[in-house]
């Protein structure tokens, strides 16, 4: 393995010129099924406090890297909610890893992982809330006579709740970016096809709405005798599991770690371009529907807007920068 590596940097460093900052290489020997792997990809220099959080989280995950993975991962509950997207594969979430009214950040248990078009698990990802919960807000309000105009009022004081970033991973410093999701719907949680199989495409995954699409949505979701809303109605435990078919989410934190595919962007890039996808994956920017072209993960720690901030992601943008990158994986390796 770590011949391979020193040959795909020594190809980098000779066509440099032709792939550029942009290059998509898909790098087979990043494959990573243990935390042995893991350190031989991404170097052993970490710190205690890193090398902790990062074997707590291979006590978790490391079956899920097994060849038949997915199928542990689903028999632990996890669902899918996304569809296949561009550089990060499927999302599959679960549930029952995290209070839903209250998400918080376990460093060592994700919460989410992300599958390749193999239906290999390449990575996860945490989330945490981005403002206060919103099921007690929900609960104290008589939605069935509400004005939604009111509500939709409320709804923008209430976003005046901002919470700090997550310091789940601060020991990893700026390296660990959190990025984040507004006005989040997931319908048709838990759909299963006519094999009686989990289906992601099924789901629909619709984030970035206006907040009064969002509000007359979350009204019509409560009103709807179909619809069990996830967190704000409770949960009915003789319905299947996830005992809800539709989610919402005023907004969270996310971050990704890609712990079962080496990333040549970072242990904690947004986005892993060699990821593999069938054909009709879409781009994440297609989920956005207030009109915007998505948060294009430029995972700063800036101000909850989702926006790029290029300072806290630094990219080589030329020859040089491309040369200097792949010296300094050179030297982790052969650290």
């Amino acid at each position: 393995m770590l011949r391979q590596k020193i040959q795909l940097l020594s190809v980098s460093l000779s066509m440099g010129l032709v792939i550029g900052m942009t290059s998509t290489v898909n790098v087979n020997a990043s494959e990573i099924d243990s935390l042995n792997d893991f350190y031989d990809y991404y170097g052993n220099d970490f710190s205690v406090e890193e090398k902790e959080i990062i074997e707590g989280v291979f006590s978790n995950i490391e079956k899920y890297l097994e060849p038949n993975g997915l199928d542990i991962a689903i028999a632990d509950g996890f669902i899918p909610f996304t569809r296949p997207w561009e550089y990060h594969g499927t999302h599959w979430f679960n549930p029952s890893f995290v209070d839903l009214t209250n998400i918080q950040a376990n460093p060592f248990l994700p919460i989410g992982l992300n599958v390749d078009k193999d239906g290999q698990i390449r990575g996860g990802f945490w989330a945490q809330e981005l403002y206060e919960p919103i099921t007690p807000l929900i609960n104290n309000l008589d939605l069935a006579n509400i004005d939604p105009a009111t509500l939709t009022q409320l709804y923008g004081q209430y976003q005046q709740t901002v919470q700090p970033i997550p310091d789940a991973f601060d020991v990893f410093g700026d390296e660990a970016q959190w990025h984040t999701h507004k006005n989040v719907i997931i319908e048709n949680v838990g759909a299963k096809n006519e094999q009686g199989e989990l289906d992601p495409y099924l789901i629909e995954f619709r984030q970035s709405l206006p907040n009064e699409d969002f509000i007359n949505e979350l009204i019509a979701s409560l009103m709807s005798e179909e619809i069990v809303l996830g967190p704000v109605e409770p949960a009915d435990f003789n319905l299947d599991y996830p005992y809800y078919n539709r989610a919402i989410s005023p907004g969270f934190y996310m971050i990704h770690m890609w712990f079962g595919l080496g990333n040549v962007d970072g242990l904690f890039a947004g986005i892993n371009k060699a990821i593999s996808v069938p054909e009709d994956a879409i781009n994440e920017s297609q989920t956005f529907e207030d009109g915007s072209d998505g948060h294009g993960h430029g995972h700063g720690h800036g101000d909850g807007s989702g926006g790029q901030d290029p300072q806290t992601v630094p990219e080589p943008s030329s020859i040089i920068g491309l040369v200097g990158f792949a010296l300094l994986g050179l030297k982790k390796l052969l650290s």
